[in-house]
Formats: C-alpha cells, structure tokens, sequence
C-alpha cells in the first residue's frame, strides 16, 4: 500500500512540475493626451476625468476584448510640438494599442501628422476644423459633428424669424477664410445673404466693429478664440451696435462667457455645443454617465467629458466588431461602424467625419443658457430677434 501512494504522489507531483502555468493577457494600453497644464488646462481637467470614469467602466465589463484596460495619459502641456512629440510616441509600435485625440481642435490639426506617418488610427473626441478630415488619410474618426455643421441649428432657428442679412465677424482664428466661406454656404442654402465679412487680430476689432455696423446685416455671428469672442462682444458693448440676432462660436468658451458679462449683456445670445447634461436622458447610459460622474466629482459633466467617454465607447464596438487590435482592422471596423454612445450615434463618411452625431443650439435667456434646437430636446423656445 505504502509503494502504491508513493507512486501516486510522484506522479502527481511530475504533473504539477511538467505544466506550465498559464500567463495573464497582457492589459489593452488606451494612449492619449490632455491639457493638464497651460492654456486649455480647464479642458483637460474635464477630459481626464471622462476618461478616467470610461476607463472604470470598461474595466467593470470586462474590458476590450476580454482583456483589462490601461490608460497611458501624458499632459501635452496645452502645446502643439509638446503633443506632436506624445502621439509619434504613442503611434509607434512599442507605444499604444488604441489612441485617442487630445482635448483640443488646435492639438488634434498638430498630431495628425505623427499618425499619418505611423499608419494608425486614432478617436478623436474633440470637434475640429475640416481640414482634419481632409488631411487625415482616414486615419481621423471624428466624435462630434464637424465644426462646420456647428451653426446649421442657429441658422434653421434664424431662418425662421425672417432675417434676410448676415454679417460675419472672424477674431484670431487659424482659418479665417474656411469659416468664411462655409458660414456663406449655410446661409445661402436657408435663403439669406452676407452682407459684410470681416477678419481681424484683437488690436483691429474697433475698426473691425465699425464696419460691420455700417452694413447694418440684421444677424451677426462672431467667430475665433475664447480671447477674440470676448473681446468682440466687449467691442459691441462700448459701441452700442447690438444687431436683431447675434451668434457666438465660443466652443470652451461658453462658462469664461458667463463670468466675462452681465445676464443683460448676454440677453438673447446664441450659441452652440456638442452635447449638455440636461439632454443626456436621450440616448443609451447618458443618465447613468451623468450620475456617475457627479458621484465621482461632485459636479455636472460638461461636454468634454461626455466626448472622451464616448471615444471610448467607440473603441469598444469597434475592437468588438474587429475582433482585433490590429490598426487596420480597427480602421476598417471604425470606418464602417454604427453604433450609439452617450453623445448620440455614431456614423462617418469616407474620410473619417461624424455625419450622424448633432450639436445642440443655445440661447441665453434670463442669464441662463437654454437650449432652443432641436425642437425636441429643447428646455426653451428661442427669442425672436427685436
């Protein structure tokens, strides 16, 4: 008996020696960048905290493709060179496994060129202007609507009060002329007409100011920096000139708005974002983000947030669709994917842009900001012009 279980246990103790332990999966490495320092600070903070709720729940599922998640987030210094040099980094094949754009337009035009060389895919949460999609070789999947659908809310909401005129202010913006000519377009294509375009740096607004006043257009919109935006209605204000309808594209800049002027300065103003908590009950896990986020933070997410956790949704169809991390299978499954997040759907054309997500239209009215487009997510009807 005694040999018996001797041999037993040298068998069974061979067996624990001859199999080889088996090995983790190795974690999916999610790279990006945010503004933790400098000018676009405000921008990162809310993006890294969207991602970090996104990286969370990820996990809490189970991860991407049964695999957990890990984030690799360098602060790019608000710095184009500075996240230029991060993305090459994170595109390289020792870098990450799945990318996503910074929290900024001006930022996402800097890196496109380290992707581009790379030959890999990235999310980008943030809007930008065309050129990204243009340039990006389909390598740029947009989140939100492309800037340049920004206004058609406002111009749908215009077109409705019977303004004939349009007047266009550009201040400090990369791409004076693109805006130009696509707020031309938008106007043509609702039956209105310009009647004086002007772009200038901050020192040229008086001048700037004065010459829109003498075409007298029965709406204005403003465009540039949050910098040039504030300056231009402060310039309105000291001259006295208020037209019927005014826009503001202040894009981050809409909360530094309500601090710069008085609930009656910016009486009737409008604006437009990606996204508002308050219409996050309109699409799958829009409240359960919101909740969470306030739990988490103790405060209401803004769009930013909402942007980059849903980037992260994306990854996740896509990589299930894929079945892969490989980057051109996840380009090919980004580039015909359809699904929904907690900004709204997800759909893009050919090169890469969002045609099936939508900004919503803002008004302020009694020193709130209400949202008056699309009519069925509105909290107010919009004030028509004097």
């Amino acid at each position: 008996m005694r040999t018996y279980l001797a041999v037993i246990a040298a068998a069974l103790s061979l067996l624990f020696i001859t199999v080889p332990a088996v090995s983790p999966s190795p974690p999916v490495i999610v790279g990006m960048s945010a503004s933790m320092s400098g000018d676009y600070s405000s921008n990162g903070a809310m993006f890294e905290k969207g991602v970090r709720l996104w990286l969370d729940d990820v996990n809490a599922r189970g991860g991407i493709l049964g695999r957990q998640v890990e984030l690799l987030l360098k602060d790019d210094e608000s710095n184009l060179a500075k996240a230029a040099q991060l993305y090459s980094m994170m595109a390289s094949p020792q870098g990450a496994d799945l990318i996503l754009g910074p929290d900024h337009g001006r930022l996402a035009l800097g890196i496109l060129p380290a992707l581009v060389k790379a030959d890999v895919p990235a999310v980008f949460p943030v809007s930008a202007p065309d050129i990204l999609w243009k340039s990006g070789k389909g390598l740029a999947f947009g989140v939100q609507a492309p800037l340049s659908d920004w206004p058609s809310g406002y111009f749908e909401v215009l077109s409705r009060s019977g303004v004939e005129t349009v007047g266009i202010l550009v201040v400090v913006h990369p791409m004076s002329e693109e805006v130009m000519e696509n707020v031309t377009r938008i106007t043509r294509r609702f039956s209105m007409r310009v009647t004086a375009k002007v772009a200038t740096g901050l020192k040229g607004l008086p001048e700037a100011v004065s010459q829109i006043e003498k075409a007298k257009p029965d709406a204005l919109t403003i465009w540039g920096s949050q910098e040039g935006c504030t300056e231009a209605l402060k310039n309105l204000n000291r001259s006295g000139y208020r037209p019927k309808s005014l826009y503001v594209s202040t894009g981050q800049g809409t909360n530094a708005m309500l601090r710069e002027f008085s609930a009656r300065e910016l009486e009737g103003v409008f604006t437009t974002a990606p996204w508002d908590a308050r219409i996050a009950g309109a699409y799958p896990g829009g409240e359960r983000f919101v909740e969470r986020f306030r739990a988490a933070y103790g405060q209401d997410p803004d769009y930013l947030a909402a942007s980059v956790y849903a980037g992260g949704q994306i990854f996740e169809a896509a990589a299930a669709k894929a079945q892969s991390l490989d980057p051109g299978k996840i380009r090919q499954a980004l580039a015909g994917l359809e699904t929904m997040t907690i900004l709204g759907r997800y759909g893009v054309d050919p090169s890469g842009m969002q045609l099936r997500q939508f900004p919503v239209t803002m008004q302020w009215q009694k020193g709130k900001r209400e949202i008056v487009w699309p009519e069925k997510l509105r909290t107010a009807k919009p004030v028509s012009p004097r």
